[in-house]
């Protein structure tokens, strides 16, 4: 690594790790070259003070390397540094932490950017103008302010009545929902019966106005009244797919 860039090998925790995991593998073990990893070797040279370990951190004289030599001799470890390693590790993991509090606390991620939307040319979709704007955010207003006063109603009277649903499938129109109607009566339970592929999920998906693509077509009331921003608020829906737990109540799982 060159010189200049020895600051990133300082900043990186992987080095740390790696340093105290080495060191307190190799503290304590000694490398015998007493059978013949030494140099000079041959039958002449029996004498162990001119001759030494064949290893790097090696000590002319001796007959053994210590593990702590040759973790400082080549990798510049200390193992007497295991600690300092350790806490350093758990320095940087404090460090990151705080930082990904930071980001997640003051950067929204949904928003700015240099996103640019492209559509087909006519299929562009309709720009709200600023009286239309003004309108949803008083309607928003006005259901927050009234869902307190939603939350506390025990029952109520569901119907819909004539409910279309229409897709567009290869460029033309598929209705999944031909003129649908009924009602749900309130503190009773209600079982939408039918074959496969009769819609009845596309029906509660509907209903519970979770479609998001298509045309919706009919009339919906919750106690003869056209139903608000605020309908998903004070209902809960669970889709087929969800995972339950078998050890929830209804009520837990809404």
């Amino acid at each position: 690594m060159h010189p200049w860039l020895i600051w990133i090998y300082c900043i990186n925790p992987m080095q740390y790790a790696f340093s105290a995991l080495f060191a307190n593998e190799m503290m304590g073990l000694v490398f015998d070259c007493s059978t013949g990893a030494h140099v000079p070797a041959g039958p002449a040279y029996l004498d162990a003070e001119y001759r030494v370990c064949a290893l790097t951190g090696a000590v002319p004289g001796e007959t053994q390397v210590l593990g702590d030599d040759y973790l400082r001799m080549i990798y510049s470890i200390e193992t007497s540094n295991r600690g300092l390693y350790v806490m350093a590790v758990l320095l940087f993991w404090l460090l990151y932490t705080f930082c990904n509090v930071l980001a997640v606390e003051y950067i929204t991620w949904a928003a700015g950017g240099h996103t640019q939307h492209v559509n087909k040319r006519g299929k562009a979709p309709k720009q709200n103008d600023e009286e239309q704007d003004r309108r949803n955010r008083e309607m928003l207003e006005q259901a927050t302010a009234n869902l307190n006063k939603s939350l506390e109603m025990r029952q109520g009277l569901f119907v819909w009545k004539n409910v279309k649903y229409t897709v567009k499938a290869n460029k033309q129109d598929l209705l999944l929902l031909n003129d649908v109607s009924g009602w749900i009566r309130p503190g009773q339970m209600t079982a939408l019966m039918g074959a496969s592929g009769a819609g009845k999920t596309t029906l509660l998906d509907v209903l519970a106005r979770r479609k998001t693509q298509g045309t919706v077509d009919g009339t919906l009331l919750l106690n003869g009244i056209p139903l608000r921003v605020d309908f998903e608020r004070i209902t809960g829906y669970v889709e087929q797919k969800d995972v339950h737990d078998a050890r929830l109540t209804v009520r837990e799982a809404l």
